[in-house]
Protein backbone atom coordinates (compact mmCIF):
# COMPACT_ATOMS: atom_id res chain seq x y z
CA UNK A 1 0.00 0.00 0.00
CA UNK A 2 1.18 3.54 -0.56
CA UNK A 3 -0.06 6.95 0.51
CA UNK A 4 0.14 10.00 -1.76
CA UNK A 5 1.12 12.69 0.71
CA UNK A 6 4.18 14.04 -1.03
CA UNK A 7 5.29 14.45 -4.64
CA UNK A 8 5.73 10.68 -4.78
CA UNK A 9 3.75 7.89 -3.12
CA UNK A 10 5.07 6.74 0.24
CA UNK A 11 5.15 2.92 0.34
CA UNK A 12 3.97 1.39 3.58
CA UNK A 13 3.29 -2.05 5.03
CA UNK A 14 2.12 -3.39 8.36
CA UNK A 15 -0.23 -2.17 11.04
CA UNK A 16 -0.48 1.37 9.69
CA UNK A 17 -2.31 0.23 6.58
CA UNK A 18 -5.25 -1.12 8.56
CA UNK A 19 -8.43 0.81 7.89
CA UNK A 20 -10.15 2.66 10.70
CA UNK A 21 -13.16 0.41 10.07
CA UNK A 22 -11.05 -2.68 10.77
CA UNK A 23 -9.56 -0.98 13.83
CA UNK A 24 -13.01 -0.25 15.27
CA UNK A 25 -14.10 -3.84 14.55
CA UNK A 26 -11.01 -5.10 16.39
CA UNK A 27 -11.85 -2.88 19.37
CA UNK A 28 -15.49 -3.94 19.46
CA UNK A 29 -14.64 -7.65 19.01
CA UNK A 30 -11.80 -7.34 21.54
CA UNK A 31 -9.34 -8.70 18.97
CA UNK A 32 -6.27 -7.97 21.07
CA UNK A 33 -3.69 -9.30 18.60
CA UNK A 34 -4.88 -7.07 15.75
CA UNK A 35 -4.94 -4.05 18.04
CA UNK A 36 -1.45 -4.74 19.42
CA UNK A 37 0.01 -5.03 15.93
CA UNK A 38 -1.29 -1.57 15.09
CA UNK A 39 -0.44 -0.03 18.47
CA UNK A 40 3.16 -1.23 18.15
CA UNK A 41 3.25 0.08 14.59
CA UNK A 42 2.14 3.53 15.78
CA UNK A 43 4.74 3.51 18.58
CA UNK A 44 7.40 2.66 16.00
CA UNK A 45 6.13 5.37 13.66
CA UNK A 46 6.48 7.99 16.41
CA UNK A 47 9.90 6.67 17.39
CA UNK A 48 11.06 6.78 13.78
CA UNK A 49 9.68 10.29 13.36
CA UNK A 50 11.63 11.39 16.43
CA UNK A 51 14.81 9.67 15.25
CA UNK A 52 14.85 11.50 11.93
CA UNK A 53 13.91 14.82 13.51
CA UNK A 54 16.73 14.46 16.05
CA UNK A 55 19.24 13.69 13.27
CA UNK A 56 18.40 17.06 11.72
CA UNK A 57 18.72 18.90 15.02
CA UNK A 58 14.99 19.50 15.14
CA UNK A 59 12.72 19.13 18.13
CA UNK A 60 11.05 15.81 18.77
CA UNK A 61 7.63 14.90 20.07
CA UNK A 62 6.80 13.19 23.33
CA UNK A 63 6.34 9.41 23.15
CA UNK A 64 2.93 8.46 24.55
CA UNK A 65 2.43 5.15 26.31
CA UNK A 66 0.70 2.26 24.55
CA UNK A 67 -2.63 2.83 26.31
CA UNK A 68 -2.68 6.44 25.15
CA UNK A 69 -1.89 5.36 21.60
CA UNK A 70 -4.75 2.84 21.71
CA UNK A 71 -7.20 5.45 22.97
CA UNK A 72 -6.05 8.03 20.40
CA UNK A 73 -6.40 5.62 17.48
CA UNK A 74 -9.82 4.47 18.69
CA UNK A 75 -11.15 8.02 19.04
CA UNK A 76 -9.57 9.14 15.78
CA UNK A 77 -11.02 6.17 13.90
CA UNK A 78 -14.50 6.64 15.35
CA UNK A 79 -14.42 10.25 14.11
CA UNK A 80 -12.66 9.49 10.80
CA UNK A 81 -13.97 6.07 9.73
CA UNK A 82 -12.64 6.19 6.17
CA UNK A 83 -9.03 6.85 7.24
CA UNK A 84 -6.30 4.41 8.30
CA UNK A 85 -4.17 3.77 11.37
CA UNK A 86 -1.41 5.63 9.51
CA UNK A 87 -3.68 8.67 9.28
CA UNK A 88 -4.30 8.47 13.01
CA UNK A 89 -0.54 8.20 13.60
CA UNK A 90 0.24 11.27 11.51
CA UNK A 91 -2.50 13.24 13.28
CA UNK A 92 -1.14 12.13 16.66
CA UNK A 93 2.39 13.26 15.78
CA UNK A 94 1.00 16.65 14.75
CA UNK A 95 -1.03 16.86 17.98
CA UNK A 96 2.16 16.18 19.95
CA UNK A 97 3.87 19.12 18.27
CA UNK A 98 5.21 17.45 15.15
CA UNK A 99 4.97 18.31 11.49
CA UNK A 100 1.66 19.42 10.03
CA UNK A 101 -0.33 16.75 8.22
CA UNK A 102 -3.41 16.71 6.00
CA UNK A 103 -5.06 14.37 8.50
CA UNK A 104 -7.02 16.17 11.17
CA UNK A 105 -8.33 15.24 14.52
CA UNK A 106 -12.10 15.54 14.36
CA UNK A 107 -14.00 16.04 17.59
Amino acid sequence: MSFNLLAEPVPMIGGGTISCGKWISAVEDEHEMQMQISIQWVAGYIGSYNWYRAQGGQSITSQPDLETISLWVTLYCRNNPTDTVFSASAALVQHLGGKSTPFRWAK
